[in-house]
């Protein structure tokens, strides 16, 4: 994924702090601008190391660490101008989801509904069937669970199927089928 940052060149101070998260299978590409309007040799260093000449840097971070990305400006009068960028690159944030294996429909607030919980979950889909395959209940919403009813009847003590698709903030999808036993 590629991203645009903007460098302003104004006088030489720390301009900002950037975290960069690394997903497995994911490019983590920026490019780096400078806005400066003076004409010069841009110079940019990561860590004190020269890693690229010229106005536009390109990126693609590939370790977790603290770093210092700098650009230093030498423009044609001799004048020398720099902003100073930190860049935390951290592992990304996985996504968790607990799914329970039965739940108990009895009206007593204690395990009264299948619900799903999770973390960094940014959309969701479930769906319980009965064993013959016939959908008995359908969310898109995490913070709602079945209460075991179908048609407004509580179901039969028995076990049922549940599919569970999602995405997480990153919106990569995954899915997950099982089997779930409600209880009376």
């Amino acid at each position: 994924m590629r991203r645009l940052l903007y460098i302003l060149f104004l006088w030489s101070f720390v301009y900002g702090q950037q975290t960069v998260e690394l997903c497995e299978g994911e490019n983590s590409t920026y490019t780096y601008t400078s806005q400066g309007n003076v004409p010069g040799t841009y110079t940019w260093y990561i860590n004190g190391s020269s890693a690229y000449v010229g106005s536009n840097f390109t990126y693609t971070w590939t370790t977790p660490g603290s770093y210092e990305l700098a650009c230093v400006l030498l423009s044609f009068t001799s004048c020398v101008d720099s902003v100073t960028y930190n860049v935390d690159v951290v592992n990304c944030t996985e996504t968790t989801l607990y799914i329970p294996d039965a739940f108990t429909p009895d009206g007593n607030n204690k395990n009264d509904t299948f619900e799903v919980k999770g973390t960094n979950i940014m959309e969701l889909d479930m769906f319980i069937y009965n064993r013959w395959g016939q959908l008995l209940y359908q969310s898109s919403d995490i913070y709602k669970g079945w209460d075991g009813k179908f048609n407004g009847d509580l179901c039969q003590q028995d076990v049922y199927v549940y599919f569970i698709r999602w995405r997480d903030i990153k919106k990569r999808p995954f899915q997950k089928l099982g089997h779930l036993t409600l209880i009376q």
